[in-house]
């Protein structure tokens, strides 16, 4: 039996994730980086909803899309790994 209402309180828990893990992501400082390229926390989405497709957990699904939708939106455009240009200079 499936539970269908569990995937809008997924979305809302993504976007509240990706909130709390950018706002601490930019306060410290974090960057994640793997074989020269940067990778964004929205790789949990794709990881969450892909779990979620083989355990058929509609709240997983919504968690990684809410995580996805949000840090889009909060991007202005759908990133999950860059790769890296040369050292950033902080001033």
């Amino acid at each position: 039996m499936n539970s269908y209402h569990f995937f809008p309180i997924g979305i809302i828990a993504g976007i509240f994730f990706d909130a709390v893990v950018g706002f601490l992501d930019n306060f410290r400082g974090i960057e994640r980086k793997l074989f020269g390229r940067r990778v964004h926390h929205s790789i949990y989405g794709i990881a969450l909803i892909t779990i979620g497709i083989f355990i058929y957990t509609e709240f997983l699904v919504g968690l990684g899309l809410g995580i996805i939708l949000s840090h889009t939106a909060r991007l202005k455009k759908l990133i999950f790994v860059e790769k890296l240009r040369g050292k950033k200079s902080k001033k």
